[in-house]
């Protein structure tokens, strides 16, 4: 999502470039964007006074008109970090309808509120509000009297079902009924399908919205308050929604214009009796992620970008047209198809086969059509939240967690982890982490298998998740690093059915850097001492290339009966580069009984006895041992 954002005055600047470290930090999707990927923040200044700008701020002395003027054709979102009657003013002469605008927001200098002033609901202006008000503690004004009462939005339930809005004169009649809690009817074709069961608005009883939401049938000349039908000659509603359900997949030579793109697709569609509005998503291999032509006819049409690396392609089960010219060059016998079938998701349809034409090529492919109808709106922001980065979960059955359940201690496990174990009827892990896991989850069935038997253990779970079993694989710390997640899903492919989720825990480096400090408060890197799975040859070159990029070093697995002079090896490694006063620390059985915390110098630690169990960190050219504490400076000045 590429946002623009404009300040007034120093403070202004500053909160600029707080505002894109933030956004930098999650993500952010929003359906009518023009790609998927982080939040991207142009910033801009006006202000004549500032000493120096910071990176990436830019001053701009252009007429604030055709600042927003810019904003309105080339980018996703506009923020204004200053007044709102500035705002208003300026966009006023492009703002059409809630259709069409890009959301636009205005934040305070003062860094008191965050209001979402256009595309509150269709251009997601007020849900970016929530997300930047959490980020930075601020309070989002939302002045939309569906969002204010907790009630269902006929156009952000369109938006986030990718549903394009007919007769658009009915979303104030049906906002409307909403609001004085009358009854709303829907009637949903039967090619549209819940996104889970709990969402099914036939099974509509008690809740917020339920109580006033009717499922009708979906019979001819029944008239509703809300149609959703793909089918043109069925009307017969106050708002018509429309699927979008065509993923078109691409491939082109580099530098391939818009305009080529746009008339070929058009040629295509009108040739095979295709509907252009019913579009949803285009899709390539990553080979073309900054094709400047297929982004352009992205945004103009206002749906995401897809690419996907050429070995997910290949993964892909099914009849495509193959050429080996193209796998040659690309790394995949088929680009358009093939990305187009993946975009889609399973389910998926490919109603047009490879087309080309001038260098493009072209397919067509129907996904299958989900709605979810989110319970309030409290709930819905914490499901999806971009910072949680996890969908919602269409069911336990077929799925294995991957779960980091941290250091040992119960209360250094996160409250997610805890409460998927609980609803887990298998866990399954290594015997010294089923032996950390809680008492109250001993009455599960706890499956395990010895060191070096890790890829056992991942088909042990999937055979118990295909027996319809909830499944958790348990890890110390987190799953993702050093853990099982990765195996599990490579094992995976042979399980097409079963899905993996991972879910994170707090890992070595950062319980065990509590307890020293803040060793790891700048740059640092993570090596284990390991070399069952990694040569000792690329441990050498990891040790060498971080002592010279003056790094912070967390090292896990510093020893064991079999390797008990690793970690003397590695600090003489270290010392090749490293000054042998440089502060260092040690942390065993972090989270665990016997819990120890130790500094020293590295020439010290060459000389100490580690464990299996203990964390090892190593400080950069700016650590000090403060306080008793090994802490690495960041750089602030302090007077």
């Amino acid at each position: 999502m590429r946002i623009k954002v404009i300040s007034f005055t120093k403070k202004g600047i500053e909160l600029s470039v707080l505002l894109k470290e933030k956004l930098a930090q999650i993500y952010y999707k929003r359906n009518r964007v023009a790609c998927e990927e982080d939040i991207f923040c142009k910033l801009f200044t006006v202000c004549k006074n500032a000493d120096s700008l910071p990176p990436h701020v830019t001053y701009t002395n252009e007429s604030l008109t055709s600042f927003a003027e810019d904003a309105f054709k080339h980018y996703d979102g506009l923020i204004y970090i200053g007044a709102c009657g500035i705002a208003v003013r300026s966009i006023a002469p492009f703002v059409k309808d809630k259709f069409e605008d890009i959301p636009v927001l205005v934040m305070d200098e003062a860094s008191n509120a965050v209001i979402p002033i256009l595309s509150g609901h269709l251009g997601g202006a007020n849900r970016l509000a929530r997300v930047i008000a959490k980020e930075m503690n601020l309070q989002a004004v939302i002045t939309t009297a569906t969002d204010l009462h907790k009630k269902f939005a006929v156009d952000l339930f369109a938006s986030d079902n990718d549903l394009r809005i007919e007769k658009r004169e009915g979303i104030a009649a049906v906002s409307a009924k909403v609001l004085a809690e009358e009854e709303i009817t829907v009637c949903v074709e039967d090619t549209v399908h819940p996104m889970k069961p709990e969402d099914d608005p036939s099974a509509y009883g008690d809740g917020l919205y339920r109580n006033f939401i009717r499922l009708i049938p979906y019979e001819k000349n029944v008239p509703a308050d809300i149609l959703i039908s793909s089918d043109k000659e069925r009307s017969n509603a106050s708002i018509v929604l429309r699927p979008r359900d065509y993923v078109v997949g691409i491939g082109c030579k580099r530098g391939t214009s818009a305009d080529k793109i746009e008339r070929f697709i058009e040629e295509v569609f009108r040739e095979n009796g295709l509907d252009e509005n019913r579009i949803c998503a285009i899709a390539s291999i990553d080979l073309k992620k900054k094709e400047d032509g297929i982004h352009q006819f992205a945004r103009k049409h206002k749906i995401p970008f897809l690419f996907y690396d050429a070995e997910t392609l290949m993964k892909l089960k099914g009849d495509f047209a193959t050429s080996d010219f193209v796998k040659e060059k690309t790394g995949t016998d088929n680009v358009c198809e093939r990305s187009a079938v993946r975009a889609a998701g399973e389910g998926g349809e490919i109603i047009l086969s490879k087309t080309a034409k001038d260098g493009i090529t072209v397919s067509v492919v129907k996904k299958v059509v989900r709605i979810g109808f989110e319970e309030d709106e409290k709930d819905y922001y914490k499901k999806r939240e971009p910072d949680e980065k996890k969908e919602e979960r269409k069911s336990d059955n077929g799925i294995i967690y991957a779960i980091g359940i941290g250091p040992g201690a119960e209360e250094m496990m996160t409250a997610e982890a805890s409460e998927v174990l609980e609803k887990s009827d298998v866990i399954v892990g290594y015997p010294v982490y089923l032996e950390l896991l809680p008492e109250r989850f001993r009455s599960k069935k706890l499956l395990s298998t010895p060191m070096r038997k890790e890829k056992e253990r991942c088909i042990l779970a999937f055979e118990e998740a295909e027996k319809g079993q909830t499944v958790s694989m348990v890890c110390s710390g987190d799953a993702g690093i050093y853990g099982m997640a990765a195996l599990l899903y490579e094992i995976g492919e042979d399980y097409p059915g079963i899905s993996v989720e991972v879910i994170p825990g707090i890992t070595a480096a950062t319980s065990g850097a509590a307890l020293l400090g803040a060793p790891l408060n700048h740059d640092f890197c993570v090596i284990s001492l390991s070399d069952l799975l990694t040569p000792w040859e690329k441990i050498t070159k990891r040790l060498r290339t971080a002592a010279e990029g003056d790094f912070a070093i967390a090292i896990y697995n510093p020893s064991s009966k079999k390797r008990a002079d690793y970690l003397k090896k590695a600090c003489e490694i270290l010392l090749e580069t490293i000054e042998p006063g440089r502060p260092c620390g040690y942390v065993r059985n972090i989270g665990r009984k016997g819990c120890e915390v130790h500094t020293c110098t590295l020439n010290e630690l060459k000389d100490r006895e580690v464990d299996m169990f203990t964390t090892v960190f190593i400080g950069n050219s700016g650590s000090e041992i403060i306080n008793g504490r090994l802490v690495t400076k960041r750089g602030y000045r302090v007077e």
